[in-house]
């Protein structure tokens, strides 16, 4: 029997995408803030009034819901939506005998260091990561057997009309304008949307439960996004070296663009390979950018 799955921000990236990929496998009931292209959607713009009706008979409750890296957002709107949110979720589970709990999860509960894994330290540097680690906190350890709850911890998430950092880097490289990456050989952990998804998949009905940190099967570099998206636009290279004297000025007055541009973020997956096996490539990704 299909499962019948409880999806809290259907009209986020991710969970549309994972929507789409397997609406034929599960039984959905989405709970969007945003009319997206779903059947079965219920549009609720206060995600605190969903009634408690939504929760009879469901399996598997995935939350999707989230406030981002953002500008100008305050405190209290990251602690409602990215703790208070998920927490109000969790606690209808327990009360509904749910079996099975996934909350989208991030690396960024994790201290900024160019190896990530995962023993390594929980010190969020954000109002985003701080939430994000304090609801999964709250949820492994409060379920008391009752149920059964995954924290996805995914490094960033690119393909067609993904937001963030990869979006932003891809845009530049599409310019036709000298960079300087000529020399950058950092090391990139990414994960496409595909694999994400294939993975999703895997966590419902393999039954994974407690920290899942996917990843795409390859790293990658700056330098290699920038020559992969100028090839695959039949441009050349241009690139050169940036002088020291400019990088050391980057790091010290921009420190968050020379992170992202320059440092290494390589994440470790801590998922058994004979489950998951990420079919996706960067490139691929790429080739779903562009075809936008």
């Amino acid at each position: 029997m299909k499962k019948n799955i409880l999806i809290i921000g259907g009209d986020s990236f991710i969970a549309t995408n994972f929507i789409k990929s397997f609406q034929k496998s599960f039984n959905f009931k989405i709970v969007s803030r945003k009319k997206s292209f779903c059947s079965n959607e219920f549009i609720i713009e206060d995600l605190f009034e969903i009634p408690d009706k939504f929760f009879h008979g469901i399996d598997v409750i995935m939350n999707f819901c989230a406030i981002v890296h953002r500008k100008y957002v305050l405190d209290e709107l990251y602690k409602k939506i990215n703790y208070d949110l998920p927490v109000f979720l969790f606690k209808k589970s327990l009360k509904y005998n749910i079996k099975h709990f996934i909350q989208m999860s991030s690396i960024s509960v994790y201290k900024r260091n160019n190896n990530i894994n995962i023993n390594s330290s929980e010190l969020p540097d954000t109002s985003y990561g701080y939430y994000k680690l304090k609801t999964d906190n709250y949820i492994l350890n409060t379920s008391n057997n009752k149920i059964n709850t995954t924290c996805i911890r995914s490094p960033l998430v690119y393909g067609a009309n993904a937001p963030g950092n990869l979006k932003s880097l891809i845009n530049l490289a599409k310019l036709n304008l000298p960079l300087p990456f000529k020399d950058i050989d950092n090391k990139l952990s990414f994960i496409n949307i595909k694999n994400l998804t294939y993975f999703l998949n895997i966590v419902i009905n393999e039954k994974l439960y407690g920290i899942m940190i996917p990843t795409d099967k390859n790293t990658t570099s700056t330098k290699e996004i920038v020559k992969l998206v100028r090839a695959n636009l039949n441009r050349q290279e241009c690139l050169f070296i940036l002088p020291k004297l400019l990088k050391v000025l980057l790091k010290t007055f921009l420190p968050n663009i020379f992170n992202k541009l320059f440092q290494s973020l390589f994440v470790e997956s801590n998922v058994d390979e004979k489950l998951y096996k990420p079919k996706f490539t960067i490139n691929d990704g790429f080739m779903d950018y562009l075809k936008k």
